[in-house]
């Protein structure tokens, strides 16, 4: 009997060692129920910025590029303009449970959802969890309610509905809207906290209109009723670049001399041997409007002229002694040669004659190579010297 089983053991020994591995998926599932009890419910929520007012952006919530008018009820942030200066956005909701009153163990959450519409089509962009924040409320000897501290929760609140910011949900019992009042007497009976977050709108980020929804899960499982609104990330275009001045050093009539960028941001400094970089630090896309005096060159004939092409243009299109040329980027299409704006003045800003819009367009956060070139027809021997103007202009995403 013993051998027996020892030649059933070695057997299923072989089978076990012989059979092929093979991957398998299996299917995994939960079911999210609610427990006992009444859910939470958000009272109010409100989007701010950390300054004096509130959202630095457009106080007034006039009409913005993405600006959104269905309701005034909303923050406006402007994007900081600075390379890697991030604006900071805190997220604040009231919420109140009939059956909890502590909230000890809720899950206070707020989602973030990029613009609605290229380039991030509405995805998500965050999600944070809020925490409990002191109110602040002041009490005299009696235990009577007589005011906040300042910078505290309740405080933080009076001041976003003074601003026009909050969003308030609608109360179940009636269906009308929260006031302010139900708020207050709420928080003052402590039968509703306040929780706040912070986040981080990039320098970068694409302007419009985000979405902002908050949600409650008490301890017991229930989920509130989300509250949403809408912030808006004002559109701003801004540009820097690492060039101080551009030298085109000794050249020789009708020749054309270039100054080569590339895409690597330097220390500011003269053009060379700094090659030039211009670098989108808005949240929206921009192109580049250039223009230049004509360094004391002047023109030929009776009248100046205002080309502006994609070819250098021949002495029956243009009148004046120098042309420039430039691009942004390498591909030969987005050349422009144009002639200078005015003669040399001291207020290059008063002309406008010629302005040229460089074609190729910057997309946020992309640093990218300027070249300038100089095409010289007719001067005498000697030193030049002139003023260039570089502006950037908005341009729309790429569907």
């Amino acid at each position: 009997m013993k051998k027996v089983l020892g030649i059933l053991l070695a057997l299923m020994l072989v089978l076990a060692f012989s059979l092929p591995v093979m991957a398998t998926d299996v299917d995994t599932g939960v079911t999210i129920s609610s427990g006992g009890g009444a859910p939470p419910i958000i009272k109010c929520k409100w989007e701010q910025d950390t300054t004096a007012c509130l959202e630095e952006g457009d106080t007034e919530h006039k009409m913005y590029p993405g600006g959104f008018i269905e309701s005034p009820c909303h923050a406006q942030f402007l994007p900081s303009c600075e390379f890697d200066v991030d604006t900071v956005v805190e997220y604040w909701a009231i919420i109140t449970d009939p059956d909890d009153v502590d909230q000890n163990d809720a899950i206070i959450s707020v989602d973030v959802f990029h613009p609605l519409g290229p380039p991030e089509n509405g995805s998500a962009k965050y999600q944070l969890t809020l925490e409990l924040v002191e109110k602040g409320l002041l009490y005299d000897a009696a235990g009577n309610v007589i005011g906040c501290t300042p910078g505290m929760g309740v405080d933080k609140f009076m001041k976003a509905w003074e601003a026009n910011l909050v969003t308030v949900g609608t109360n179940p019992i009636g269906g009308g809207a929260y006031t302010k009042e139900d708020i207050k007497y709420e928080l003052e009976k402590c039968t509703a906290k306040i929780y706040m977050v912070e986040g981080f709108l990039e320098y970068h980020q694409p302007y419009g209109n985000y979405k902002v929804e908050i949600k409650a899960i008490d301890q017991h499982g229930n989920h509130a009723t989300p509250l949403e609104n809408c912030m808006t990330y004002v559109a701003m275009q801004a540009m820097r670049i690492d060039f101080t001045d551009v030298s085109y050093g000794e050249i020789m009539l009708c020749k054309e001399i270039w100054i080569t960028g590339d895409t690597v941001f330097e220390t500011p400094g003269p053009a060379p041997p700094v090659k030039p970089t211009v670098h989108n630090i808005g949240n929206m896309p921009l192109q580049i409007k250039i223009k230049q005096d004509d360094m004391g060159f002047g023109y030929t004939g009776i009248a100046s002229t205002t080309y502006q092409g994609l070819v250098l243009p021949d002495d029956t299109q243009s009148s004046w002694n120098v042309i420039f040329d430039a691009r942004v980027g390498s591909d030969p299409a987005g050349t422009r040669y144009f002639d200078p704006c005015c003669v040399k003045t001291a207020d290059l800003s008063a002309c406008t004659a010629v302005e040229v819009t460089l074609p190729t367009k910057l997309m946020p956060c992309n640093p990218q190579e300027l070249d300038l070139s100089i095409h010289v027809r007719k001067a005498d021997v000697g030193a030049y010297s002139g003023n260039l103007i570089l502006v950037c202009v908005e341009a729309g995403w790429d569907p």
